[in-house]
């Protein structure tokens, strides 16, 4: 765990409805701001009146002078809540959590951020990060079911990161899942320097895995996944992997702790639902 873990109740600051799914919420935590990583996440509780018990994990989208901010998908009572939450209240804030974080290997120039629906949180963050330096500027690969789920893409391109998108309805971009376009970014580039960072849904991460490994990319993944502490004594958001990270032959890890970021290829995906 992180000496730099910090607990905080933090005055939301701002919070735009970006679509009918999706929200942004800015809140003012400085210290818990100042020592974020790209990859990392809080866990997030209103705090008063709040209607759920546990915390809810979300990755930080973005550091910015007030704080942090949180890009929220609608899927049910406690993500509704901070929907409709007002300038002035208090969220309880806990982080900055997860020891495994994104990182750029130095001999690949080429990197292509991928992202599925609001995995595409934590990578505005890093994209915010790599700004003049020696890998900029990155692709974004941006895929999900319509327009709708492809939020925040004008901040990218603000930024001057070209977003590349595909939906599976045909609302924007390619029609299909975004492994095709992908593959078809892969397809113009030599793999030989090419490295790819990716946020999205289990399924998506493993199909992402495989079209990388089969050209010989190097791939690492934010891994979503249900929590119940994120601190890492529950236990009950771990993943297999193919090698035992204790030595108590135990071949799971963390993905609150050692994670949410992994090398794609440490992880078990055949025993992942």
């Amino acid at each position: 765990m992180s000496d730099y873990l910090l607990q905080r109740l933090a005055p939301v600051v701002a919070n735009e409805r970006l679509n009918e799914k999706y929200c942004r919420v800015t809140v003012s935590c400085g210290p818990i701001a100042s020592r974020s990583r790209p990859g990392q996440f809080v866990t997030v509780r209103v705090a008063a009146g709040g209607p759920t018990l546990l915390r809810r994990p979300f990755s930080i989208h973005r550091v910015v002078a007030d704080g942090l901010q949180l890009l929220v998908k609608l899927v049910g009572p406690a993500t509704e809540e901070l929907a409709k939450i007002r300038p002035g209240r208090m969220l309880d804030v806990l982080g900055p959590l997860g020891d495994g974080v994104f990182a750029v290997a130095p001999e690949r120039p080429r990197v292509l951020l991928v992202a599925g629906g609001v995995g595409v949180a934590p990578l505005l963050f890093l994209a915010d990060k790599m700004q003049g330096g020696r890998h900029w500027p990155p692709t974004l690969i941006f895929g999900g079911a319509t327009a709708l789920d492809l939020p925040t893409r004008e901040q990218f391109a603000e930024l001057g990161v070209p977003v590349r998108a595909a939906t599976m309805d045909g609302s924007l971009g390619r029609r299909g899942p975004v492994t095709d376009e992908l593959t078809a970014a892969l397809d113009e580039r030599d793999p030989r320097q090419c490295q790819a960072l990716a946020c999205g849904p289990t399924p998506m991460l493993r199909a992402v895995a495989e079209i990388c490994a089969a050209r010989g990319v190097p791939c690492r993944v934010s891994l979503e996944s249900l929590m119940a502490c994120g601190v890492g004594s529950c236990r009950g958001c771990v993943v297999p992997v193919r090698q035992d990270p204790t030595g108590h032959g135990i071949p799971y890890t963390r993905v609150c702790h050692e994670g949410p970021v992994c090398a794609a290829e440490d992880l078990a995906w055949e025993q992942m639902e």
